[in-house]
């Protein structure tokens, strides 16, 4: 299991322009919408805005991983943005963030998604694995920057 699986194209915004945590994960989580497996979009937003509520997701390099496990999906989904204006994700911490990989489990695959989350941290503590996700243009490339990262 590797979340590069679960990655597509067109579900990769690398512009995208937000004013707020809210706003961006709308955004992003917008991509995801018409992803066949997903049997509840509004529900699943509602629920990637309660666990954000919980505590941020704000991971430290510039990058957060908002994520739900919901019963409204069949099937684990990502979709990518990358802002092109830091947010702040932790309010009063400071933390900004300009990448954002949101991600949407079955209600029922906790394993699955402990093992795709440590395996995205293990690849973001390379520095030019983040310097390759946070200049790339285009989505395919993105994707090889993030596959580079389990080299080391």
């Amino acid at each position: 299991m590797d979340i590069v699986d679960y990655l597509h194209p067109d579900r990769i915004a690398l512009e995208l322009e937000a004013d707020s945590k809210v706003d961006a994960i709308r955004q992003i989580a917008g991509l995801l919408e018409d992803t066949p497996g997903m049997t509840d979009f509004d529900r699943f937003l509602r629920e990637v805005y309660e666990r954000e509520n919980l505590g941020s997701t704000a991971m430290g390099y510039g990058i957060a991983i908002p994520h739900a496990r919901s019963r409204s999906i069949e099937e684990i989904v990502v979709a990518v943005g990358r802002l092109k204006r830091p947010i702040a994700f932790d309010g009063d911490l400071g933390r900004d963030v300009r990448l954002v990989i949101l991600m949407g489990t079955p209600h029922r695959a906790v394993s699955d998604y402990l093992k795709l989350v440590a395996g995205l941290a293990r690849r973001v503590k390379f520095q030019p694995v983040v310097d390759c996700l946070m200049t790339t243009d285009e989505p395919l490339a993105w994707i090889d920057c993030l596959k580079g990262g389990g080299r080391g």
